[in-house]
């Protein structure tokens, strides 16, 4: 089911001192901030290499899901993705094996289709499912 893994989200205070830190650390550039206003967040993702991403996530609202869970467990880790040749039918092939998911329906992301899969069933690790379009 999994084709690739496609990247790392990290949950930061501020994208513009996080996205500086890692442009020095990695000596590339990220891309241009984009806002997803109706999840509240910026997002900054940068190519590390062929196939593996760091992606910022900062969000623009004290109520987002990424300030409450900064709040909770401060900057860091925020979740992993894998990229999937079709959300679809692995959301199927999950769900047979008793596996929940924070949406049940796929939704638009930056790079394609997402869906996260609850952490409880991840070792506490909150893991999303991309099928890029």
């Amino acid at each position: 089911m999994i084709k690739n893994f496609h990247h790392i989200a990290l949950a930061v205070k501020s994208i513009h001192k996080a996205k500086s830190f890692y442009s020095d650390l990695l000596g590339i550039s990220a891309s241009n901030i984009i806002n997803i206003s109706e999840a509240d967040i910026n997002i900054a993702c940068f190519n590390v290499s062929k196939g593996f991403i760091l992606e910022l996530i900062e969000g623009t609202s004290e109520d987002s899901d990424i300030s409450r869970f900064i709040e909770m467990s401060g900057e860091g880790l925020h979740h992993m993705a894998f990229e999937v040749e079709d959300i679809y039918y692995t959301i199927r092939k999950l769900k047979e094996k008793n596996i929940e998911f924070l949406n049940e329906k796929p939704q638009e992301g930056i790079d394609g289709l997402i869906v996260f899969i609850k952490p409880e069933y991840c070792n506490d690790v909150l893991i999303e499912l991309v099928q890029k379009l």
